[in-house]
């Protein structure tokens, strides 16, 4: 048993599956001993003063020994704060979403024309490639990096890609940026160029990452100091995910896709089974 954030062994967890109980020594490790050996994955619960109670399921058989990791429940955790970003929290209180989170490493596809066909400046490119490359690994926690293509034809969608394109207008409304999706496999974002920008800088950096947050499964937090904040700062200059942000995306990313609130891996996830790709379209709020 270890910590999600730093890995450190977690002491005096209790283990529990069906009516077996373990609990960790001072090393997070601990032994489910019953009269029959198990025939399937089974479920357990795990509890820890300080950490928030999770809920998942070890697979059996199994080749090498399960490691179970529980988030710690203190500051810079805040429940409040994970079920904006990751749940949907601040502008539907009333549901908490599953997680949204990619199950597998997406690649990109830049359009470098606008809806007219013309090609977009040189530097704009250059930005949004630089800003794609910063938000892929940022809002996956490090779990992924850009891969990316780049041309002047519309692809369709296709699972395990997202678009990117650069428009002139965003049909759904005078908006900076737009995500098809939150965490949608595939998805679509397009890219406004001048409407939000400033000067020389067409398309602010900070509305790539916004973006990218979306497409990776994050939603719009309250924060304005976050690039999650739903509104626009009004300037161009260079951003980067909030601590609050990044600590709360590595709790997220560290969970599969199907996570309920608080801490309940869904049933078709296991320990040491990779989980199945899945295609789950989730339309912007």
């Amino acid at each position: 048993m270890v910590a999600t954030i730093g890995r450190q062994p977690v002491a005096g967890a209790t283990v529990e599956m069906s009516a077996v109980t373990a609990r960790t020594d001072n090393d997070g490790r601990f032994t489910l001993t019953d009269a029959t050996a198990p025939t399937r994955a089974f479920a357990v619960t795990v509890r820890a003063n300080g950490y928030r109670t999770r809920e998942t399921t070890i697979a059996y058989p199994r080749t090498t020994e399960p490691v179970i990791d529980l988030t710690a429940a203190a500051t810079p955790f805040s429940e409040e704060f994970y079920g904006q970003i990751a749940r949907n929290a601040y502008e539907r209180p009333e549901t908490r979403t599953q997680l949204f989170r990619w199950s597998v490493a997406p690649r990109l596809y830049l359009k470098t024309t606008d809806e007219t066909g013309r090609p977009a400046p040189p530097e704009v490119v250059a930005l949004v490639t630089g800003a794609l490359d910063d938000a892929v690994r940022l809002f996956s926690a490090g779990t992924f990096t850009l891969s990316l293509e780049q041309g002047t034809e519309r692809r369709p969608e296709q699972p395990g890609w997202i678009n990117v394109e650069i428009k002139q207008t965003i049909p759904e409304g005078d908006f900076c940026g737009y995500a098809s999706d939150i965490g949608g496999n595939p998805s679509t974002l397009q890219l406004r160029l001048e409407r939000c920008g400033c000067g020389s800088i067409k398309i602010p950096q900070s509305i790539v990452l916004h973006e990218v947050g979306h497409a990776l499964g994050f939603f719009h937090v309250p924060d304005r100091n976050s690039v999650m904040y739903p509104f626009v700062p009004g300037e161009c200059r260079q951003v980067m995910p909030s601590p609050a942000e990044q600590h709360h995306v590595a709790v997220a990313y560290a969970r599969p896709r199907g996570n309920l609130d608080p801490d309940r891996d869904p049933a078709s996830f296991a320990l040491l089974m990779p989980p199945a790709a899945t295609v789950v379209r989730r339309p912007m709020p």
